[in-house]
């Protein structure tokens, strides 16, 4: 159980479990999630708006596509409206059926269906503190943390995430946000909320939770801090205004001059 950063370690949602596999686990891991990558690449289903655990992208790649999406709307006097989501417990709660469903929807060999079937339903575990083990639980949703497939399996889980044609989305496994750009926000705020509304749909079909809480939106606009007027909402819940936000390690404030990003890397 690692202690996550900046929470009250009294309580157990603020640890992360990680999966200790024994060694033959973890040979047989690989094999498979180089037999899933193949057949990923040769029908090319995950989308390229997706960077995560993927060869030849990274952090740095898809930070570079969210800041030139926001210079582009610099450029051309547009206002973009971001809304960066929080996924609550992403890897937990996976739902198992839900991805064997779309592993036969995306044409997997049978045999890798039944084994990431049969790797994932009926799955136990414990936890040892010091020498003390805790009684055997079952998993009945997520994937193990810890476990080269897990990141993989969330792609291929999230393949059809919602797009827009006026909303640009930008993935890194459960780091998902989307941007949208107008000349007016009122109707640029309007069309996030369409997206929104579509996104709300999806999450609910494939029983995934959102932060809403931690889930933020901003107005970037080159010149000026904007104050919306207008209320974003998911799952009847108000979405947070703020003018920075904090993506894949970096903090950008609405007028993208990373002048928060350096006080926090001088400051620490």
């Amino acid at each position: 159980m690692l202690p996550k950063p900046n929470q009250d370690h009294k309580f157990s949602q603020n640890y992360r479990p990680i999966s200790l596999l024994n060694t033959t686990a973890k040979i047989f891991e690989r094999i498979i999630l180089n037999r899933i990558k193949t057949h990923c690449k040769a029908i090319d289903c995950i989308p390229p708006e997706q960077c995560g655990f993927r060869e030849g992208h990274s952090t740095l790649h898809q930070l570079i596509r969210v800041t030139n999406i926001i210079n582009e709307g610099f450029a051309s006097k547009l206002y973009t409206v971001g809304v960066f989501l929080d996924v609550k417990r992403a890897f937990d709660k996976k739902w198992h059926d839900g991805l064997t469903y779309k592993m036969i929807k995306l044409k997997f060999p049978a045999y890798l269906i039944k084994i990431i079937y049969n790797y994932l339903h009926n799955r136990t575990f414990r936890v040892r503190v010091n020498n003390t083990f805790s009684e055997m639980g079952f998993c009945q949703s997520g994937t193990p943390q810890g476990s080269v497939l897990s990141p993989y399996l969330y792609n291929i889980f999230t393949y059809d995430f919602p797009d827009h044609h006026t909303v640009s989305t930008c993935l890194f496994a459960d780091d998902s946000t989307a941007l949208t750009q107008g000349i007016q926000l009122k109707y640029t705020i309007k069309t996030m909320q369409r997206f929104l509304n579509k996104l709300e749909n999806w999450l609910t079909d494939w029983k995934i939770a959102i932060n809403v809480e931690k889930t933020q939106a901003i107005v970037f606009r080159k010149w000026a801090v904007i104050d919306p007027q207008t209320e974003l909402t998911l799952f009847d819940d108000n979405i947070q205004w703020v003018p920075v936000v904090r993506y894949l390690g970096l903090h950008i404030n609405s007028r993208l001059t990373y002048k928060n990003h350096s006080y926090k890397q001088i400051l620490g």
